[in-house]
């Protein structure tokens, strides 16, 4: 870890650190890795069994576009111009915990 004095003195000359060092990051990573629950799933486990089971059928995007409250499509479309295309399914694996 670098030192405070080295830290100050970056920032005194208007520069901002520039994040932990490799054997810094590698440390943080191995105490995550050490501090995951021991019920995790692993890839290929129940997260895997159920991506395999037959989808479900998607739901009509016109039915889902109606439950979006009209004044809040109105404020997506004006800031954003927000368009809703399709309706997708997204595994899991890819959402964050």
């Amino acid at each position: 870890m670098a030192a405070p004095a080295a830290i100050d003195e970056l920032v005194d000359e208007g520069e901002a650190p520039i994040g932990p060092t490799e054997a810094e990051e590698s440390a943080y990573l191995a105490e995550q890795t050490a501090a995951a629950p021991s019920g995790a799933t692993a890839p290929g486990g129940e997260d895997a069994a159920e991506v395999d089971e037959a989808p479900a059928k998607l739901p009509a995007i016109e039915d889902l576009v109606q439950q979006i409250p009209a004044e809040t499509r109105e404020a997506l479309d004006e800031l954003f111009r927000a368009r809703f295309v399709r309706v997708q399914r997204i595994p899991r694996k890819v959402l964050k915990a």
